[in-house]
C-alpha cells in the first residue's frame, strides 16, 4: 500500500491525477472504500489532498461519508435490473445529454473547487449547479469504475 499511497501522493503534488481509475479485484477487498476515502481526500477543505488524510471532520468530509456531497455521486446497478442502464449515464429519452454522468461531468462544482472525485449516483436535487462552458469544465472530474471478479 505504501508503493501505491506514494504513486498518489507524487500525482497530487504535481496536479497530474488521473481522470479515471479501473478497482478490479474480488468482492470485499476494499474498491468501494478505497474510492470513497480518495473522494473525501480530494474534496476535504482543511487538508491538503497530497496529504492523503481527510480531516474527517469539515463539512466536506462529513457529506461525502454520509454521501450527500453534491459533488460526489454513485451510479450503480439497480437490484431489479442485470446492468446499469443508459439513462444514467446520458439520461431518459426525453433529457438525452441533460442528466446522467455525462451532463453532469460537465457542471461546475457545487463547492467551487476542482471536482476532485466523481463517483457517481444521478439526484435529481442536484441539478441547480450551473452549466460551464465547455473550456471551464474539462479536466476537473476523476471517474472510478469497480469490477468484481471471481478467480
Amino acid at each position: 500500500m505504501t508503493k501505491l499511497s506514494s504513486g498518489f501522493r507524487r500525482s497530487l503534488r504535481r496536479g497530474r491525477l488521473a481522470s479515471t481509475f479501473l478497482l478490479v479485484g474480488p468482492a470485499g477487498i476494499g474498491k468501494r472504500a478505497f474510492a470513497e476515502k480518495l473522494a473525501q481526500t480530494l474534496l476535504c477543505t482543511e487538508v491538503p489532498a497530497e496529504a492523503l488524510a481527510p480531516c474527517g471532520q469539515c463539512a466536506s468530509c462529513l457529506q461525502v461519508a454520509a454521501k450527500t456531497h453534491p459533488d460526489f455521486y454513485i451510479v450503480e446497478k439497480p437490484a431489479d435490473k442485470s446492468s446499469i442502464p443508459l439513462a444514467l449515464f446520458v439520461g431518459d429519452d426525453d433529457h438525452r445529454m441533460r442528466e446522467g454522468l455525462c451532463h453532469d461531468i460537465g457542471l461546475k462544482p457545487f463547492h467551487g473547487r476542482p471536482q476532485g472525485c466523481h463517483h457517481r449516483r444521478c439526484r435529481p436535487s442536484e441539478r441547480r449547479r450551473r452549466q460551464l462552458p465547455a473550456q471551464d469544465a474539462g479536466g476537473a472530474s476523476t471517474l472510478f469504475r469497480f469490477d468484481s471478479h471471481r478467480y
